[in-house]
Parts: C-alpha cells; structure tokens; sequence
C-alpha cells in the first residue's frame, strides 16, 4: 500500500519495484587500421569510427576493395589525419556462432534465435553484443 506522499507502506523488499540499471553510452575509439584481406594478401589503412577494432577482427570496409574480408593487423588510435582521404570500415564481423544448423539445398539455416548475434554499432556502443 502506497502512501500519498509516495512512500511504501508495508512493502517488502520483493515487492518493491526497482529502477533500470542506467545505460552508460561509450563511444567507440577513432583509430586507424591495418586491414589485410584474405586471399589477396595487400594490407591498406582503414579510418574506424564505429566499432572498438582490435587485432584479428574481421571487417569490411568502403572503396575498392568493397566485399572482400578483411582481417585487422594493427590499430593506431594516436594521429593526425584529414578523414576525408581515407575509406573506412563499414562492419565487423562476428565469428562467434552458436546452436544447431542444418543444410537446406545451398544454405544453413538455424532456428535458434541466438545463433548468430547481431553487430550494430548502436548497439556495441552500449555494451550490447
């Protein structure tokens, strides 16, 4: 039972509702990285402003080389540059898949809702991944 001026009366501790954890936004690192692609084996530096990039991500990224997989050989996070010169990384890949798959014709296909996680860079920006 509440009281008027809001105060619980009686309430335990079960009861009791509890606010939300606040959700601390960090953003990510602005960096430079070393992408190596596979089965090319020519490395290019990358500008990366959405993702926390560390050594042996697999990413990719703008201009040319659009579609091929990169890996990421070395992250630089102190420099001075004009953003406009360089590509960029455009995603990060998730290597880390879960739950059962079977084979239909050409495909996988999971059932399990968390099989493969989601990378967005809103979402890693909180913490979520």
């Amino acid at each position: 039972m509440k009281s008027i001026l809001g105060f619980g009366i009686g309430e335990t501790e079960e009861t009791a509702e509890t606010p939300p954890a606040p959700t601390v936004e960090q953003t990510p690192v602005r960096s430079l990285a070393l992408v190596r692609f596979i089965g090319d084996g020519r490395a290019f530096t990358y500008y990366n402003d959405l993702f926390d990039l560390a050594v042996g991500d697999r990413v990719f990224v703008s201009g040319k080389l659009a579609g091929k997989p990169g890996i990421v050989e070395k992250i630089t996070t102190k420099f001075r540059i004009n953003t406009a010169d360089y590509k960029r990384v455009i995603a990060k890949t998730c290597t880390s898949i879960r739950g059962t798959y079977e084979a239909m014709i050409d495909k996988m296909v999971s059932y399990d809702t968390g099989g493969v996680p989601l990378l967005d860079p809103a979402a890693e920006a909180g913490g979520g991944r």
